[in-house]
């Protein structure tokens, strides 16, 4: 089973929440003491891959495009 059918989605504030109830079971301060190439070792690229890192874009995206579209009432069922 491939580990991205868990992911999800959480704002900073759901996330900050989740932790003050005791819903988080990381251990941040172990996180942050490790090292780039402990981190780096941890990495299991067998199952999650190698980063293509030539596809990465750095930026924000541009700005958002309204759109109408009006659909007969048989398209929409």
């Amino acid at each position: 089973m491939r580990s991205d059918e868990h992911i999800v989605g959480h704002t900073a504030d759901e996330f900050a929440a989740m932790k003050e109830r005791g819903e988080v079971n990381t251990d941040f301060a172990y996180l942050d003491a490790l090292t780039e190439v402990e981190l780096q070792a941890s990495i299991d690229f067998e199952d999650e891959g190698v980063p293509d890192w030539s596809t990465l874009q750095a930026g924000f995206p541009g700005p958002k495009q309204s759109v109408t579209l009006e659909e007969d009432r048989d398209v929409i069922g």
